[in-house]
């Protein structure tokens, strides 16, 4: 994505937050190379969300930058692999465990297929009542995946749908471009925190007690 320089601080914010759940728990960011980036952090380049269309070849597309970073991280034989958990600490009494993950975000369109519409209400003289506002005919999105290649751990979601009108609203209607940003931004925003808070609970364990507990009872 070109020329939308808030994502970042978005996602940063997000796992931020999320991190503060863990005691100790603090976030370091390594973007990845600026010639592979598709140039989220740009400002003056007109914005361009690469936008591709249906669910599906959004996901595929996501998994897209993870699969290469594994095959560049391989290829340049960085001291660092993947493959192995890092825990370091200056006091021993107190391990950091560090976890890489990478996250991407690719924009998509969609059809809706919403329900048929009931006829409208009608009032005691035979008029119509107004009907509600009609469901757009195509969905803008943020597919997101999220993949840990240590721990062998993967999320994915899909963010609150848009009307595709309202990116070109951002561009050319200055009365309400600002506010038609912020619900883009807050949608997005929603998304991350689905697959960060997902992650640090299944990295913390949270609901893993109970759920042996409920496969023991179904082997008794």
């Amino acid at each position: 994505m070109v020329g939308y320089p808030h994502i970042d601080k978005i996602v940063y914010d997000v796992f931020d937050k999320v991190m503060g759940q863990v005691e100790g728990g603090s976030l370091v960011v390594q973007k990845g190379r600026e010639g592979k980036r598709r140039g989220s952090e740009s400002r003056n380049q007109t914005r361009d969300l690469n936008i591709c269309e249906g669910l599906g070849e959004a996901l595929k597309l996501a998994k897209v930058p993870t699969l290469l970073l594994g095959s560049n991280r391989l290829q340049a034989n960085v001291s660092e692999p993947l493959r192995a958990p890092v825990e370091e600490s200056s006091d021993p009494s107190v391990p950091v465990h560090i976890s890489h993950i990478h996250l991407s975000i690719q924009p998509t369109l969609y059809n809706s297929s919403p329900p048929s519409t009931p006829p409208a209400p009608t009032t005691t003289d035979g008029s119509s009542t107004p009907t509600a506002i009609s469901p757009p005919d195509h969905i803008f999105a943020y597919v997101l995946y999220l993949v840990d290649p240590v721990h062998n751990l993967e999320f994915s979601t899909i963010s609150q749908g848009f009307p595709m009108e309202w990116l070109k609203w951002q561009d050319d209607q200055e009365e309400v471009a600002d506010a038609v940003g912020e619900w883009l931004e807050d949608g997005l925003r929603l998304a991350v925190a689905c697959v960060a808070q997902g992650y640090v609970a299944k990295r913390m364990g949270i609901g893993e007690g109970r759920r042996r507990e409920e496969k023991g009872k179904d082997k008794a």
